[in-house]
């Protein structure tokens, strides 16, 4: 299990957004919701899976297909890193914004970011950088998280 260090011990959590909108806003009923959802969801169909390609609307919409994608992850596998690409709806700006001020938050928990990585990317290469108007009222990468959080047995 990795643990990564903080920026400082005042960094900016990355708050939920669409937490009752996009998905149940109380824990309880999103572990419930992600219940139903994985249980409806065909199961895993494949071995070794390297990537993932899930919707990012609201669960009642794509959740089950969303579900299915995720089913296809090994659960009992350690991850070094997982790296969620997802679309910008709010903002635009050329290559592609990492957040590195902080970790996500999302009703079953705190996620925790690579920090020295997101840096490292963001400082070493130019397609990167952080737009904080790409992370601010933006769904796409935070309605995956619950997804992971509820399917992986250990910490990413």
């Amino acid at each position: 299990m990795n643990s990564y260090s903080q920026k400082s011990t005042d960094t900016p959590n990355r708050k939920p957004v669409v937490a009752g909108k996009f998905y149940p806003a109380r824990k309880q009923a999103l572990e419930q919701n992600l219940a139903d959802l994985f249980a409806a969801a065909p199961g895993k169909q494949t071995e070794n899976t390297l990537a993932v390609i899930a919707p990012h609307a609201g669960y009642v919409f794509s959740g089950e297909v969303a579900a299915a994608s995720f089913n296809q992850i090994d659960a009992d596998k350690e991850y070094d890193n997982i790296f969620i690409l997802a679309s910008s709806h709010r903002a635009t700006y050329k290559g592609g914004s990492i957040y590195n001020q902080g970790n996500y938050e999302t009703p079953l928990g705190e996620v925790k970011v690579n920090i020295p990585l997101a840096d490292k990317l963001i400082s070493e290469n130019g397609l990167f950088d952080y737009h904080p108007s790409a992370h601010s009222g933006e769904h796409s990468l935070e309605v995956q998280l619950p997804f992971l959080q509820y399917k992986l047995k250990n910490d990413f």
